[in-house]
């Protein structure tokens, strides 16, 4: 499962394997349970590479959204990059659909922002508007 994940994801093999391990030692719950501590340990490294790249890349595709033309490659490349790290926030699988409308509300540019500076409700956040556009939808 690690291996997996770690080359779906591009993770640290090594890195989840100490994690999910430090997980189910330091977790009651967790201590007969390898699965569920693994998988932990792979939504917490995906919500870290996520936010990095968040981080890393807001101010260029902030820039892009308010700047560029909708139809323009820039533009998609922007989108493209913000929906991969949406997924690896909030632990979506690779064929998650993450409509357009709602990677370019305004609510969900503000948490992206929120979120590139640090904030953890943001996260929180995210997770629940896209849900509730989800069902909406």
């Amino acid at each position: 499962m690690l291996t997996d994940a770690a080359t779906k994801y591009e993770l640290d093999e090594d890195t989840l394997k100490i994690q999910a391990s430090l997980i189910q030692e330091n977790n009651k719950a967790l201590e007969d349970n390898a699965v569920v501590a693994a998988e932990a340990a792979i939504a917490n490294q995906r919500l870290n590479k996520g936010v990095d790249a968040l981080t890393d890349d807001w101010e260029d595709w902030s820039k892009v959204l308010k700047e560029s033309d909708k139809s323009s490659q820039e533009y998609a490349e922007a989108l493209k990059g913000i929906q991969d790290a949406m997924k690896d926030i909030l632990n979506l699988s690779d064929d998650a659909i993450i409509p357009t409308e709602f990677l370019q509300s305004e609510e969900t540019l503000e948490l992206l922002d929120d979120i590139a500076n640090g904030s953890e409700e943001a996260v929180e956040n995210l997770g629940y508007n896209l849900t509730r556009a989800q069902v909406d939808a």
